[in-house]
């Protein structure tokens, strides 16, 4: 994905109904043509739809925040009003904070790379922009240019991690196990007793039947809703397009 914000918002990738106090400008410049130039008088926020990013590993994107050699569409910000980078697994009812741009950190448009941290690589992840605080418009402006995402790209017949989100309204069990079961194309001759992983506590020990994979947990709390599993060393179908169905069980 990438977003250049010379032709206005990608409609495909920015949620601006989620989205508020930033608009197409050059009130803090540009790296090239315009840039998303924040100045609203609420909220400070630039959101993303949902997005597939499972297999992304960063994201990188340009960022000016006022200093005092800005020009004064783009005013000088305070201690503590400071962007941060954060995103959501549930729509936006909550966010995690991925990075903090400190106020000072910024004072001409300057390049950030930041990882995406694995859980918030899912099927679908939010991510935003967000100023802590700011005293209203006119005031303590910034702005973002040149977003762009890297990917890992997987290719047919290799082999790579898969992740597989299991949701359950009543919960894996500390010691539980779920059975996930793959698609007939894949291989997983090269799976491990260490394979297999989770986004929750515990341990987990990985067993492999014919297509089926287990992972028994250890050491964990019950946890509910939806819980990604990551299985190492899985060869991927030698060829492209639709991988099929995976099932998935859980036991206690």
């Amino acid at each position: 994905l990438t977003e250049d914000f010379n032709t206005g918002f990608n409609p495909v990738l920015w949620n601006l109904m989620a989205s508020s106090g930033v608009v197409i400008g050059t009130g803090c410049g540009a790296v090239t043509g315009s840039a998303a130039y924040f100045n609203g008088t609420g909220l400070r926020a630039l959101t993303t739809y949902p997005m597939n990013t499972v297999h992304v590993t960063s994201v990188s994107f340009s960022i000016i925040v006022g200093s005092p050699s800005s020009p004064s569409s783009c005013e000088d910000a305070d201690f503590g009003e400071d962007v941060v980078v954060e995103y959501s697994t549930n729509g936006g009812s909550s966010y995690t904070v991925i990075e903090t741009i400190r106020e000072d950190a910024a004072a001409s448009f300057t390049k950030r790379s930041i990882s995406l941290p694995l859980a918030a690589r899912t099927p679908s992840t939010t991510l935003r922009f967000r100023q802590l605080s700011h005293s209203g418009a006119g005031l303590d402006n910034f702005a973002i240019d040149n977003f762009f995402s890297e990917s890992t790209v997987v290719n047919a017949g290799s082999e790579a991690p898969v992740v597989v989100s299991v949701s359950s309204s009543r919960g894996l069990p500390g010691d539980g196990k779920v059975r996930i079961t793959f698609p007939e194309l894949f291989c997983l001759s090269a799976v491990s007793s260490s394979s297999g992983s989770a986004d929750v506590d515990g341990t987990f020990h990985t067993t492999v039947s014919g297509r089926e994979v287990t992972l028994t947990r250890s050491g964990g709390t019950v946890t509910s809703g939806t819980v990604r599993y990551t299985i190492a060393n899985v060869t991927v179908p030698p060829v492209s397009g639709w991988t099929g169905t995976f099932r998935s069980k859980y036991e206690t």
